[in-house]
């Protein structure tokens, strides 16, 4: 169904959203980034974030720095601390996970409010990653009983870098091309037409009838979304022959990624990551912001009683990690599995293109673009892409 949101009533919106959920909106900060944050419960700050919402904004139009996946897996989160038992000093207590989820997390189901088709698709693949084989307490207790709300890209908001119609992706949501969602938001210059894709989106517009029209007509209406949608593909200038790089990495042998020899068919591609390896100067830029790289690290921080090595507490962290760095797989004795740069380069491209497509059902590269828009030597999925497939046809 489609439905109209007058641009005067999206603040009221909002408001009236935030008596049930944590209402996550993308927020313009000092220096021009835009990150996707709690919406101010109240006060002049809220009035002020509320202001900069507008259909022609640049916090709505622009893509977050930051991908939304940081909402339910923080950069750096305490997983739980402990302390020594005062009857027993040999012996630690440690808060259940239930107990330290109840004091850092807020109550009430979180709602991301104008994310962007990618990042949606992104995180139906954090999501799963989340589930497979162990089910990550942290991770699901943020995310359990949340909601997107999508807002399409009338023009790409990284037109140097963002490549979504060619890995299907955006930059509308479709219901025609298989695409599944709850409310998806289209721009229009006098407010937004919503279109809903699932029974929960429905619940979504009655709940909050109030704000959305249902027109009499509503032929009108699909003819505007469908121009709307139409316009947006035009506008993405970037496209890359994705799918062939999918399957060409799919029938490759790439003995590179473990270290191995490899068929005389990889070479070109092991010397394009040799090549890459070489502008690679290992910031993690890429890692960090791309929307479906789930790597982390655990390590304890703990206090010792003064002049002893007795511990009297402290916390177990969880934070961001990344395979290209050279101590990601680096192991307790010592080696290191994939000590060449040019391994490690393989292995995080060879997830996104190969081995992820069978355990999520498509490659994890979502064609978001920030790797390239991050990247200080110009190297993102899309080039890396166009490299292999132009190797192919050699």
């Amino acid at each position: 169904m489609l439905y109209f949101l007058p641009e005067d009533l999206l603040n009221k919106l909002l408001i009236n959203l935030q008596q049930k959920w944590q209402v996550f909106v993308p927020l313009l900060q000092t220096g021009g980034d835009i990150l996707l944050e709690e919406l101010p419960e109240k006060g002049k700050y809220r009035e002020d974030c509320l202001n900069r919402l507008s259909p022609g904004s640049k916090a709505v139009n622009a893509q977050t720095i930051i991908p939304p996946k940081e909402v339910f897996f923080p950069q750096s989160e305490v997983m739980f601390k402990y302390s020594s038992d005062s009857q027993n000093p040999d012996q630690l207590k440690i808060d259940s996970l239930k107990d330290q989820a109840q004091k850092t997390n807020k109550p009430g189901p979180r709602l991301l409010f104008g994310i962007k088709p990618c990042d949606f698709h992104a995180l139906k693949i954090t999501d799963n990653f989340f589930k497979n084989g162990f089910e990550d307490f942290y991770y699901l207790n943020k995310s359990g009983n949340s909601m997107a709300i999508v807002f399409g890209c009338p023009t790409p908001p990284e037109p140097l870098s963002c490549f979504c119609s060619s890995t299907e992706t955006g930059p509308m949501l479709n219901k025609n091309s298989g695409h599944k969602f709850d409310v998806q938001f289209i721009a229009e210059e006098d407010g937004y037409i919503v279109e809903t894709g699932s029974e929960k989106g429905e619940k979504f517009i009655s709940d909050n009838s109030a704000f959305f029209k249902e027109p009499s007509d509503m032929e009108p209406l699909e003819k505007r979304a469908e121009l709307i949608k139409s316009n947006a593909l035009k506008n993405i200038k970037l496209s890359v022959p994705f799918n062939s790089a999918v399957e060409s990495m799919r029938n490759k042998d790439s003995g590179s990624a473990a270290g191995g020899a490899g068929s005389s068919e990889v070479e070109n591609t092991k010397d394009l990551y040799k090549s890459i390896a070489g502008r690679c100067i290992y910031c993690g830029a890429c890692l960090y912001v791309c929307p479906t790289c789930t790597c982390f690290n655990v390590y304890d921080n703990s206090s010792l009683r003064c002049g002893t090595s007795a511990i009297t507490g402290g916390e177990r962290v969880r934070v961001w990690d990344g395979c290209v760095f050279s101590g990601y797989t680096r192991e307790a004795s010592g080696h290191n599995p994939r000590a060449k740069a040019d391994m490690r380069a393989a292995r995080r491209y060879e997830h996104k293109l190969k081995y992820d497509v069978p355990v999520y059902g498509r490659s994890s590269c979502v064609g978001c673009g920030r790797c390239l828009t991050a990247c200080p030597v110009d190297t993102g999925m899309s080039v890396f892409i166009r490299g292999i497939t132009e190797n192919n046809e050699k």
